[in-house]
């Protein structure tokens, strides 16, 4: 077990019954606050398949450029 262990904070909202918004965050111990990398994206939910788009923000970095682009894609078999 870690002294700091990393924190993950994520959730699930419903808009639609193919649509949900996501959002994922991981807080590491060894970064600032502002530093620490959130995640929201618009997930299309399919019979067999799940499709997000979304950006990964750094409050630091927030003004200095854009954010990350987020693809996610799977397929049940």
């Amino acid at each position: 077990f870690m002294d700091r262990p990393i924190v993950v904070i994520a959730g699930n909202y419903r808009l639609s019954q193919s649509f949900a918004l996501v959002t994922e965050n991981w807080i590491l111990p060894e970064l600032a606050f502002d530093e620490t990398p959130f995640s929201l994206s618009v997930r299309f939910l399919g019979k067999n398949i799940s499709f997000d788009v979304g950006a990964v923000l750094i409050l630091t970095v927030l003004g200095e450029g854009l954010p990350i682009p987020l693809i996610n894609f799977t397929y049940h078999f």
